[in-house]
């Protein structure tokens, strides 16, 4: 027998197939799966209440009306990982945010999600370890990854941050610097396209105090 999303308050793992079961979840979750949820309807995704959560998957084509998804302040999240084509709301203010997550370990979007958003903001979340974008993610805003202590692979697919004016990598450093500053970086693979910039403006990617490879 299959218990519905509200039935199971106690679980320590739910599955997501509309925004109803999404609506209903419980708190103290450990561990989403969204195997589909087309009919949410909101255009914010805030997880801040799943103050237990350990692992968050979304798969293809989910929250295609959201434009702005904040994932902040999780202390207990080890890992997200979104599939394809999901998050294409394409609006001006449009954003991902992943902040204040010190024992996230892995960040994972699939080819084209977020296709169209505007903004892409990474910052404390001194256990992250790799960082992995699909092909045609991000496509119009830049790449800002901030306060990455043990970050060791960053790998951008196929024009991926095609729009990039600043890329920013950057550990405990002034703001105002554009730098990649994380000891512990081994490679950084981008694919074709990937971070080409406007050509009509200043561009710019600074490397340092890193010991990574450039692929």
């Amino acid at each position: 027998m299959t218990h519905s999303v509200s039935m199971q308050s106690q679980s320590d793992s739910v599955i997501v197939t509309k925004a109803e079961d999404w609506n209903a979840l419980p708190s103290g979750v450990k561990s989403i799966t969204v195997s589909k949820c087309d009919d949410y309807q909101n255009e914010v995704l805030d997880l801040s209440r799943f103050t237990e959560l350990e692992a968050l998957t979304i798969g293809d084509g989910c929250f295609n009306y959201v434009s702005k998804v904040s994932i902040v302040g999780l202390k207990k999240l080890k890992s997200v990982v979104i599939g394809e084509k999901s998050f294409q709301n394409e609006s001006s203010d449009s954003e991902l945010i992943v902040s204040d997550c010190p024992e996230l370990v892995s960040l994972s979007i699939g080819n084209e999600s977020f296709k169209g958003f505007k903004g892409f903001k990474v910052n404390e979340v001194k256990a992250l370890k790799t960082v992995t974008i699909g092909n045609e993610c991000f496509k119009e805003c830049d790449l800002v990854l901030k306060d990455l202590k043990s970050v060791e692979s960053v790998q951008i697919g196929v024009n991926s941050f095609e729009k990039s004016r600043h890329t920013v990598v950057e550990s405990e450093v002034s703001a105002l610097q554009s730098c990649l500053d994380c000891p512990k970086l081994m490679k950084i693979v981008l694919g074709s396209g990937a971070l080409r910039g406007v050509k009509s403006e200043h561009c710019d990617v600074t490397l340092k105090s890193c010991h990574s490879e450039m692929v």
